[in-house]
């Protein structure tokens, strides 16, 4: 292994033992101030909502994904494929550490920190030519980038890395800046380019739509690519250059990008958002429309132990393991059926057990809670995983287990 800058100790080590990001920052701390919910042992170690699909990485190690087989992200290739029910990638044995579900591809980072990606490859977002390849369902090793990596976020058409130096790379299409080069230069790149963050070394990444944030083992956050919303965290309309967001300091310990909306959690458990606020995604605190400047969500208990920010929607797990979700609610991606179409004040979703892990996917979110998987919203293509394909509203029953677990 190489040289690992401060605070890739915790990651590599929850990477080896349960697939929990979130709870690592930049210095090694946890979250927030205090531990998430003791959680019995199950059948899943985590799990991540894309657009469409659904992936988790079950105890064994084996990698199961389920949704939309648009474009092979779910390890089959069927254009108008839905798959409600989990299936096993088994190209990648039981050796997987780390699932990221992107639009249509997806990403898994196995045992010897190997990066593998597969599903749609339009702009080389999965590393290779999209001349030769425009989408495969065989998970593929990403050439150029090499073992040593410890984190990945696919976002629309481009994928980025971090690697056990602290360094980070991108790659896809920079039409709007994704790969940190100032458009139109390199608009496609199917091979990894460095991104400069002034030395700073990463620890972790998220992916937007089409724009990236990377939180620095000094705690503070770097992003890049798209800012029509100030999603980015300030008002430069080049935002293909990486720079800190400025309202958060370094008091950073995890950062979550959604579709047009980036939220950061502090040291303290306090959850800031900015962005695109159309749909009350950034919380009660900002009036439909966009901030630049990072808010305090507001109404959410302190502390928040994770937070994942979605679509048009962004949740959060407080103190006791509850889920509170707030924004889009066109699909009953907050766990409730609307209306209200927009609800900007975050509000519980029930019934759950204590939840340990948060993903909020395009138009349904995800959880882990007594170590099996649940979710809710959109299931048009069996994105919920509980062995029906329905549009909403015939779909909505509340949280729904998908069907992982051995004794389902």
């Amino acid at each position: 292994m190489l040289p690992r800058p401060p605070g890739l100790s915790c990651l590599l080590a929850t990477l080896a033992l349960a697939g929990e990001l979130a709870g690592c920052s930049a210095d090694g701390d946890t979250a927030a101030d205090g531990a998430p919910p003791a959680q019995p042992a199950g059948c899943a170690l985590q799990i991540s909502a894309g657009a469409a699909h659904t992936c988790a990485i079950k105890a064994d190690r084996t990698l199961w994904c389920w949704g939309s087989a648009s474009a092979g992200q779910i390890g089959i290739a069927e254009p108008d494929g839905k798959f409600p029910v989990p299936r096993q990638v088994d190209q990648l044995g039981a050796e997987v550490l780390l699932v990221r579900a992107g639009l249509r591809h997806t990403c898994a980072i196995k045992a010897d920190h190997t990066l593998w990606c597969w599903g749609s490859n339009s702009y080389g977002q999965l590393g290779l030519d999209p001349d030769e390849v425009g989408a495969t369902p065989v998970p593929t090793e990403v050439p150029g980038i090499g073992p040593g990596v410890v984190d990945v976020a696919p976002g629309a058409d481009h994928t980025c890395a971090v690697k056990d130096d602290g360094s980070v790379w991108c790659w896809g299409n920079n039409a709007y800046g994704q790969l940190a080069a100032k458009p139109p230069a390199s608009l496609v790149s199917p091979n990894p380019r460095h991104i400069d963050l002034s030395g700073a070394s990463a620890v972790a990444i998220d992916a937007g739509e089409i724009h990236t944030c990377a939180l620095a083992a000094d705690s503070a956050v770097w992003c890049w690519g798209d800012n029509a919303f100030g999603q980015l965290g300030h008002d430069d309309p080049e935002g293909w250059v990486p720079r800190p967001v400025a309202g958060l300091g370094s008091a950073a310990a995890h950062v979550t990008a959604g579709v047009r909306h980036t939220c950061a959690l502090s040291k303290g458990g306090i959850l800031l958002c900015w962005g695109d606020s159309s749909w009350g995604q950034l919380g009660p605190g900002v009036a439909a429309g966009a901030s630049s400047t990072p808010v305090e969500v507001g109404d959410l208990p302190a502390p928040v132990l994770r937070a994942d920010a979605g679509g048009g929607h962004s949740c959060a797990v407080e103190g006791s393991g509850a889920v509170l979700c707030w924004g889009y609610n066109n699909v009953a991606q907050l766990g409730v059926p609307p209306p209200p179409l927009i609800v900007p004040a975050p509000a519980a979703v029930a019934p759950l057990p204590p939840v340990a892990e948060l993903s909020a996917g395009g138009g349904h979110t995800c959880a882990l809670a007594a170590g099996r998987p649940w979710c809710w919203g959109a299931n048009g293509d069996g994105q919920l995983g509980d062995g029906t394909v329905a549009a909403y509203p015939a779909a909505f029953r509340g949280p729904t287990s998908a069907l992982l677990c051995d004794d389902q």
